[in-house]
C-alpha cells in the first residue's frame, strides 16, 4: 500500500473517532460534511470552494439546533462536524435534500450518527440508493464493479464543480 492510501486511511480513521467522540460526548446526532473527490488528490480546484458552499447550506437548514461543530483538515479532505438537536431520522432526510437538492449535492458526503454512534443510511427512512456522479445506477454498484475510470470520474467531479456559479 502507498503512502497517500495509507495517510487518506489514517486520516478516516482519525475522522471517524472524532465523529465518535463527539457522540459520545453530547449524546446527541452527528451530522458529517466531507466531499466526494475519487482518487488520491482531494483537493482539485475548486473543491474548496464547493466545500464552503455546502457547508454553507447545511448550516442554514440547521439553523439554531447546532450544539458543536468541528472542522478537521486532512489528507482525506476537509470535513466538518456539527452536534445537533434533532432526530435522526429528520437529520438524515435534511442531508439527502442537500445531497439531492443543492447544485453540488452529487459531491456532498454527508453521513448521519444518531446519538449511540451508529450511521444512519438512506435505507433506514426508506430513501432509495445514492446513484453514481456519472450515470443513474446506485453508486455502491458501479464503484463496486468499477464502471467508471478514475479519470472519467475526475471529469465528472470537476464539471459538477466547474458548472457550479456561485463559488
Amino acid at each position: 500500500m502507498n503512502s497517500s492510501l495509507q495517510s487518506i486511511l489514517r486520516a478516516r480513521e482519525e475522522r471517524w473517532e472524532l465523529r465518535q467522540g463527539l457522540v459520545k460526548e453530547h449524546r446527541k446526532p452527528l451530522l458529517s460534511l466531507s466531499m466526494v473527490i475519487p482518487g488520491p488528490d482531494k483537493n482539485i480546484p475548486g473543491m474548496l470552494d464547493g466545500f464552503i458552499a455546502l457547508l454553507r447550506a447545511v448550516e442554514a437548514s440547521l439553523g439554531d439546533r447546532v450544539l458543536q461543530t468541528s472542522q478537521v483538515y486532512g489528507e482525506d479532505g476537509s470535513s466538518r462536524h456539527w452536534v445537533v438537536d434533532m432526530a435522526p431520522g429528520d437529520l438524515k432526510a435534511l442531508s439527502i435534500g442537500i445531497e439531492e437538492g443543492h447544485p453540488l449535492g452529487r459531491l456532498a458526503d454527508l453521513d448521519v450518527l444518531d446519538e449511540t454512534g451508529e450511521p444512519l443510511g438512506r435505507a433506514d427512512i426508506g430513501y432509495p440508493p445514492r446513484v453514481c456522479l456519472l450515470c443513474d445506477k446506485p453508486a455502491k454498484v458501479c464503484g463496486a464493479a468499477r464502471s467508471h475510470s478514475l479519470e472519467e470520474l475526475i471529469l465528472g467531479v470537476r464539471s459538477i464543480l466547474s458548472g457550479f456559479t456561485d463559488i
